[in-house]
């Protein structure tokens, strides 16, 4: 009875141990499973992420597209409603940007896009938004504008920090900018309304040569540089920098002073340089 027993026991323990061996494996394989099934989920949320931001953002720099635009302008036109506020629609247009990328390179002209894009955003407050409609045109969302002066004081400070020459690969360029101002809701209510009144007046100013935006739209704002360095109908102007521009015109540099140039250099001049005209973008929208 005793050696019976003592079977008994031995084959119900050499029973447990194989269903606790097989429980065992059969955690492992949910396990592995389990870690399967996280991946796949990363990669669909990773794959949800770069859908979403394709279909909302500029892939080259990296602003809202004209859609998320078009959705930001809903929600703030409905918060001015309810508040009695002001937006204001800013089309801007790069002038002879072809020519960035006949003479550098269309890389050259992506950086340039990229830093004009880095410039906007720079120079708005959260609440607004700047945006890359294709090409080398732009339109910046303003909220809470206080009136019609607002926004052409805003769209010049814009103007003001475009026009800061760029230094892309070695190379000087200065730019000139055309500005269309719509304001909500005195010129229009709805999107397209005040996107077409922006558009048709930065054209049909394009190629006067004011000093400031107007109301019902805006005009192409000469630069405050001097004129050696501007270009008279291509609005660019390019030229091999003597030194790096550094913090005064918001581009990096290595240990650049303002203003500084090396002696003997063909573009030292007795009047100031365009870099001891120039502020750093980052100071320049302060809105009203």
């Amino acid at each position: 009875m005793t050696t019976l027993c003592r079977a008994l026991a031995i084959r119900e323990r050499e029973l447990c141990e194989r269903e606790l061996y097989e429980a065992r494996q059969r955690a492992l394989v949910l396990e592995r499973q389990l870690s399967l099934l996280r991946a796949e989920l990363r990669l669909l949320t990773q794959s949800h992420v770069r859908t979403h931001r394709r279909a909302h953002f500029d892939a080259l720099t990296g602003l809202p597209n004209r859609f998320l635009l078009l959705d930001r302008f809903h929600q703030a036109a409905a918060h001015a409603s309810r508040m009695r506020t002001k937006l204001a629609l800013l089309y801007l247009d790069i002038d002879g940007f072809k020519s960035v990328n006949d003479l550098l390179g269309h890389a050259a002209g992506d950086e340039l896009l990229k830093r004009v894009a880095a410039r906007l955003l720079a120079c708005i407050r959260a609440s607004d938004t700047a945006s890359r409609q294709g090409g080398d045109e732009f339109i910046v969302l303003l909220t809470d504008v206080a009136d019609n002066g607002g926004a052409l004081l805003a769209a010049e400070k814009l103007r003001a920090s475009l026009a800061i020459p760029y230094v892309i690969a070695g190379t000087a360029v200065q730019m000139t900018t055309s500005v269309g101002v719509a304001v909500y809701p005195i010129e229009g209510r709805e999107y397209s309304d005040l996107l077409q009144r922006s558009d048709l007046a930065m054209f049909r100013n394009k190629g006067e040569r004011a000093s400031r935006p107007s109301i019902v739209g805006s005009i192409k704002v000469q630069s405050a540089l001097p004129q050696d360095l501007s270009s008279d109908s291509a609005g660019v102007a390019v030229h091999q920098a003597a030194f790096p521009f550094g913090a005064c015109c918001g581009e990096p540099g290595e240990d650049a002073v303002a203003g500084d140039l090396p002696s003997g250099s063909p573009s030292t001049r007795t009047r100031p340089t365009p870099m001891e005209m120039a502020d750093s973008p980052c100071a320049f929208l302060q809105m009203p």
